[in-house]
């Protein structure tokens, strides 16, 4: 059986983006999964079990940050680049948490 998270249970999703100093930012986006029914608990820990899905998941998330990051390059003449994407799966009561996070460097502009 595989595992469509991109199908998820819930709209609940976060989109954190932490930029330090230098302009360089740490971005994940978690996803919320409702685990209700055994159907749903069933599917999230056979995910939890399945690496290639989740480093599917993970070059699916980088390959569109990519695009992001290089049109937001073309668009500030700032080269910027992404790397570093990792993915984490948690359960949490009747909730499951997929995070994937990735590094971008150069993100914002820094002066002085």
């Amino acid at each position: 059986m595989a595992v469509t998270p991109a199908a998820a249970q819930s709209s609940e999703e976060a989109f954190l983006v932490e930029v330090d100093s230098e302009g360089d930012a740490a971005l994940s986006m978690t996803f919320v999964y409702d685990l209700d029914g055994d159907d749903e608990r069933a599917a999230f820990e056979e995910l939890r079990e399945n690496t290639t899905a989740q480093t599917g998941m993970a070059e699916r998330f980088e390959n569109r940050m990519r695009a992001v990051a290089e049109d937001a390059s073309a668009a500030t003449d700032r080269e910027m680049a992404v790397s570093g994407v990792s993915i984490e799966l948690e359960r949490n009561d009747d909730a499951g948490l997929v995070a994937v996070s990735l590094q971008w460097e150069n993100l914002a502009a820094v002066e002085g």
